[in-house]
């Protein structure tokens, strides 16, 4: 009786055993990991949950030196401190940041972008290119002036200048671009007008922080910004006006006058006071 062999017994290959290829090695590292369920979303969502955890860690370090410094100051915290208040081992530190300065660092720019998201929600309702660039120069050195966590932290931990409240860059070049080309503005160079508001922004800044200027120096500071866009002085004196309270009517008796009067017994004539809405004209 003649037996037939398969086309497996008669290849000789097939005695060898071949190494996976990298694709199929690659499906077996994630079949190995550890999951529930049987469906592919549940292998691989193990990736997600550890990236979460990564930041979590980190959150809980960043917070924890932050509080830290608030407290004691720069020079009576050590690793230890912090990863002790931030409940991880001692070594955990060390996989997310080279050193306490770079921990200081990762600080203020989280603080920075907490900024930029307020600075946004200011920003979002208003139209006008000068109105825009007005209260974003004014938002920017009142945060400078009472934002009290952000400079005990900066005087705390010593960091350079560079880390100073104020818009982004890119946004910057928008707001001039935009006011140019509807006509607001009267620029000629955007590229060097950008860098010089941003320079004298963060000059004024720092000596706001260091307690050298006085509170009317904003609007000044803010008229020459707008004055150099191109923003004539009456405009940019009432875009920098500070806001008046409300102006209560006064009562009238039943003849109709007011009831103040002068000395000679007349009714003290009424003087409408100027909204500070009223449309300003360029």
């Amino acid at each position: 009786m003649v037996v037939k062999n398969s086309a497996v017994d008669l290849n000789p290959t097939s005695m060898i055993q071949r190494e996976p290829y990298p694709d199929e090695a690659r499906n077996k590292e994630i079949d190995d990991v550890p999951h529930t369920g049987s469906t592919s979303e549940g292998k691989l969502r193990v990736i997600p949950e550890k990236r979460c955890k990564r930041e979590t860690t980190r959150a809980a370090l960043i917070e924890a030196t932050r509080s830290l410094v608030m407290e004691r100051g720069k020079e009576k915290i050590s690793i230890q401190d912090i990863t002790h208040r931030a409940n991880v081992g001692s070594g955990t530190f060390y996989n997310y940041f080279e050193s306490k300065h770079r921990v200081f660092e990762a600080i203020a720019e989280d603080m920075l972008a907490d900024f930029t998201e307020e600075l946004n929600g200011v920003r979002a309702p208003l139209k006008d290119p000068a109105m825009i660039v007005a209260v974003t120069l004014n938002h920017c050195f009142r945060r400078a002036q009472n934002h009290e966590i952000w400079n005990r932290f900066l005087s705390a931990v010593c960091l350079s200048d560079k880390y100073v409240l104020t818009q982004d860059a890119d946004q910057c070049y928008r707001d001039i671009e935009r006011g140019v080309s509807a006509g607001r503005f009267k620029v000629e160079n955007i590229p060097f007008t950008q860098n010089l508001i941003l320079a004298m922004v963060r000059h004024i800044n720092r000596e706001i922080r260091l307690g050298n200027l006085q509170t009317d120096t904003i609007e000044d500071a803010t008229r020459a910004i707008l004055k150099m866009l191109g923003i004539s002085d009456v405009i940019a004196r009432a875009l920098t006006q500070p806001a008046r309270p409300p102006v209560a009517a006064p009562k009238r008796n039943a003849t109709g006058t007011t009831a103040d009067k002068l000395i000679d017994g007349s009714a003290e004539p009424i003087l409408e006071p100027i909204s500070d809405k009223a449309r300003i004209i360029s």
